[in-house]
């Protein structure tokens, strides 16, 4: 079996700083200590269990950092499962994940003087990944810095000129689609979940599971009038908060300016508290209350009132419509590039895939059960917030309207961002 020698060359870099890595999270004393012992010519196999013992050492919230570390470090299809697993794990599988990533890398530490091809240490990482978790619908998106490839993939279509954001006023508002007062449908009914498990091979499963549950019951909700950006915040424009700020900018950025490139992809490495900062430097800006939307009217913004469509434009899900794993590029798209086809009834862009998206709320696995029908505002406390919209890194299942999932909101992922909400009760239609 031939070695990939860019696989190689990665991980040869990560045994070199994987060692620096742990270092930089010890107190002084022992870091000393530790940093005497590795200057020692040890063997691999002394090296690998003194690096081991360290990790199990650390505190759980400097394993979890560690391993978000390591992700950056690792090939793109190592980093993606790796990232897979630990959303679907959250903060509680984090030291099981970390061994089998630690393990891994320690094999390969060793595995440079037996030339083991590389393919067999993914194979192994890939076997051992997927002994510690199953994929399930409450995923916490992936929440690591993990500077991301954006190629330029070919387009399903010319991206629309009335589309492009242009350099202009320090700030940038966005466009704006209006979303009138009045009920519709939220939630996933019984009858949905039939005609899912009729016609996907996936649906049977998350009945089975019981993973359907947070989506129900399906009820009528009455929302007060609201407009809702048409896009998700792009790069260009968040770049406008970050400069006039001073806020600190996306880790994959350089410095306060994006790059080119992504300057009309949608944000990404945003946490929970940076949507809001940029919401509260928005509406400070421009006099009017912009904040993040409820996940009421996020849905409602993506499925509109005729119908309780499973996906923006119906209920059959196309791949042609949006970006997501089915046969995205394998990163974030420019905003728009899928519309008209993939719009909302409302006009709203990439409602389903390209980035997920924080909303206002709590979550709450139960909170249908106990929410009120009008302008529910979320649970007053919990321990994650909501995202919706899947991603380009996960499938159709997680792209319908009503699919509810997690974030940890102190986390920041390659592929979360956020679109802002202004609610006409309090602003100027």
């Amino acid at each position: 079996m031939p070695q990939d020698s860019s696989l190689s060359r990665i991980f040869s870099a990560a045994r070199e700083e994987f060692a620096q890595l742990i270092l930089e999270r010890l107190p002084a004393a022992r870091r000393a200590e530790i940093a005497a012992q590795l200057a020692r010519d040890l063997d691999a196999t002394e090296r690998g269990r003194l690096v081991e013992k360290l990790v199990l050492e650390m505190p759980h919230d400097e394993q979890e950092k560690l391993l978000l570390a390591i992700a950056e470090r690792l090939p793109a299809p190592v980093r993606a499962l790796l990232l897979a697993h630990l959303a679907a794990e959250g903060k509680k599988g984090v030291q099981g994940i970390l061994k089998a990533v630690l393990g891994f890398i320690l094999l390969a530490w060793a595995a440079k003087a037996a030339e083991i091809p590389i393919e067999e240490l993914w194979a192994a990482l890939k076997g051992r990944l997927a002994a510690q978790a199953e994929d399930v619908p409450h995923v916490t998106p992936p929440p690591a810095p993990v500077p991301t490839p954006y190629p330029k993939p070919p387009r399903p279509r010319p991206f629309p000129e009335r589309h492009r954001r242009t350099p202009g006023p320090t700030v940038i508002e966005p466009e704006l689609v209006s979303v009138p007062e009045g009920e519709f449908w939220m939630g996933t009914s019984d009858a949905q979940i039939a005609w899912l498990v009729k016609h996907t091979d996936w649906a049977k499963r998350w009945r089975d599971e019981g993973w359907f549950k947070p989506e129900q019951p399906q009820r009528r909700v009455y929302l007060s009038a609201y407009r809702i950006a048409r896009y998700p915040v792009t790069n260009r424009e968040y770049q406008a908060f970050v400069q006039d700020e001073g806020y600190k900018p996306p880790s994959h950025w350089e410095g306060d300016v994006a790059p080119d490139e992504i300057a009309d992809h949608p944000v990404t490495h945003v946490a929970h508290g940076d949507a809001l900062a940029y919401c509260a430097w928005l509406a400070e800006r421009t006099g009017k209350p912009y904040t993040l939307p409820t996940e009421a009217q996020w849905e409602k913004a993506a499925r509109g009132d005729r119908d309780a469509r499973l996906y923006p434009w119906g209920d059959v899900f196309d791949a042609r419509r949006c970006n997501t794993a089915e046969s995205g590029p394998g990163g974030t798209t420019p905003v728009g590039q899928y519309s008209p086809d993939g719009d909302s009834p409302y006009g709203c862009a990439d409602m389903a895939g390209n980035v997920w998206e924080w909303c206002l709320d709590w979550y709450a696995e139960d909170y249908y059960r106990r929410a009120p029908n009008r302008n529910p505002p979320g649970p007053s406390r919990g321990d994650f917030h909501v995202v919706r919209g899947g991603s380009w890194i996960y499938d159709q299942r997680y792209a319908r309207c009503a699919c509810r999932c997690r974030g940890i909101p102190g986390s920041w992922g390659i592929d979360i961002g956020y679109r802002p909400v202004l609610s006409l009760a309090r602003s100027e239609s």
